[in-house]
């Protein structure tokens, strides 16, 4: 049983096969970040005998790179999505001034209404999330810190990031192997059933 769990654990420890949203859930730890990740692939490197120093080196710079493109592609899909709802708001809140500006009564000052257009505009400004995010420092290692409490909190600061950060981290990790899903999806979805529905499949498994 001993060598049948090692040669499991030899399968599902390739690191080729390694899913990369993993390693993104820790760089969204604000404890670790890119750094930590840098860090650690430099320890797996090293115990690669057959590779040189300088292949080794180009492997963590190659993998950091391939990490920041990873990060830049999700975050500018959140990003967009943060876009277009900041848009519509922003429409809504230029109309609200628009219609404020109108029917102002004496009490409404010129100073508030162009407060209230800065705003906006800081708004839509506003620095790149993830930039700002891994270039501010560490926080404090603390083991009992609530990583999505923290980015609960950081959501004025970072937008897209922070909603980015809710539903990665939010992932559940599990140790059940993919082939026990696709063992039961076979036995519910047999020649017998085969005209089931996809939501009855799911439903069933």
């Amino acid at each position: 049983m001993a060598m049948k769990m090692d040669v499991k654990f030899d399968k599902y420890y390739n690191f080729d096969s390694l899913n990369l949203i993993l390693v993104v859930a820790i760089i969204l730890d604000p404890r670790y970040k890119m750094k930590y990740v840098e860090f650690w692939y430099s320890l797996y490197m090293e115990k690669v005998s057959y590779l040189s120093k300088e292949e080794k080196s180009d492997q963590v710079v190659g993998f950091i790179e391939k990490l920041k493109d990873l990060m830049s592609h999700l975050y500018n899909h959140y990003k967009l999505e943060d876009t277009s709802i900041r848009d519509v708001n922003t429409f809504s809140t230029q109309e609200s001034i628009t219609n404020l500006a109108k029917n102002a009564s004496k009490r409404l000052k010129a100073k508030e209404l162009f407060r209230g257009i800065l705003k906006q505009k800081d708004n839509m400004d506003a620095l790149n999330d993830l930039e700002q995010y891994l270039g501010d420092s560490l926080v404090k290692n603390d083991d009992c810190l609530d990583v999505l409490v923290w980015w609960h909190e950081k959501v004025s600061t970072y937008h897209a990031l922070a909603v980015m950060a809710r539903e990665v981290l939010s992932i559940p990790v599990t140790s059940v192997a993919s082939e026990c899903t696709f063992n039961m999806a076979g036995r519910i979805l047999d020649p017998f059933q085969s005209s089931l529905t996809p939501t009855i499949v799911e439903s069933l498994i």
